[in-house]
């Protein structure tokens, strides 16, 4: 890869960071939107006819958009903290693009949003009962086991780029003893009952300020390339 690749990668992984943040505060709206959240198929179905939008972010949409960022953030993770440690740092990509897939086979939000259009227009009841029962299953391919092991792969891959930018220079001990928490907070996913989602909620603080400092620490990298390109040439290579 050469300079001005490189450059451009950790400059566009530490803007992808700061575009999960900004996202952040849309997927909290939809809390006060549909309160209380939709528990059976009829419920969402009736959401989804009514609001489709409401209904998509209820059904965590803007986590598959936020999926699909994250992957440029990890490109510039990998480039960066690679010359550390990089059997550990692959380990870690492996398990995010793993993680990444695992959770795009458990979001059924479109499925759920073409079942509902179905149930809306005419049909007999027998047909709408048949409806039902494959809403209800795609509600629990949704909270099932596909997206508690991508929940899970996805804290140990946090955890261990951590551990790498714990000892990396460019990196620190700062962001890496929150990611390293923050990856730990991880292997309790939300669907694991109350202690589940009291743990998820907890994991949105250092969640947040660990992406604020990769956005940070990734923007000097490339800074830093354009400031001293052959120093980081041969620092990152």
């Amino acid at each position: 890869m050469t300079l001005i690749d490189r450059k451009m990668l950790f400059r566009a992984a530490g803007i992808a960071a700061i575009l999960v943040l900004a996202i952040f505060p849309l997927q909290l709206s939809v809390f006060a939107l549909a309160w209380p959240p939709p528990e059976t198929a009829q419920a969402y179905f009736d959401l989804l006819h009514s609001n489709p939008v409401v209904g998509l972010l209820s059904l965590d949409v803007l986590l598959m958009v936020d999926w699909l960022i994250l992957l440029v953030v990890w490109a510039g993770l990998y480039k960066a903290l690679r010359p550390h440690a990089p059997r550990m740092v692959r380990v870690a990509m492996i398990l995010v693009v793993a993680a990444t897939v695992m959770y795009f086979i458990s979001n059924t939000a479109f499925q759920m949003l073409s079942l509902s259009q179905q149930y809306a227009s005419p049909a007999t009841q027998a047909q709408r009962d048949v409806l039902l029962a494959a809403g209800a299953s795609a509600l629990a391919t949704f909270d099932g086991p596909w997206f508690t092991v991508s929940y899970i792969m996805s804290g140990i891959a946090v955890a261990l780029v951590s551990m790498v930018m714990w000892r990396a220079p460019a990196f620190g001990k700062l962001v890496g003893g929150i990611g390293i928490a923050y990856g730990a907070l991880q292997i309790v996913p939300p669907n694991f009952g109350t202690i589940g989602m009291i743990v998820s909620l907890v994991s949105l603080v250092p969640m947040l300020a660990w992406l604020a400092l990769v956005a940070w620490k990734l923007l000097r990298l490339a800074r830093a390339d354009a400031a001293h390109p052959r120093r980081r040439a041969n620092a990152t290579t």
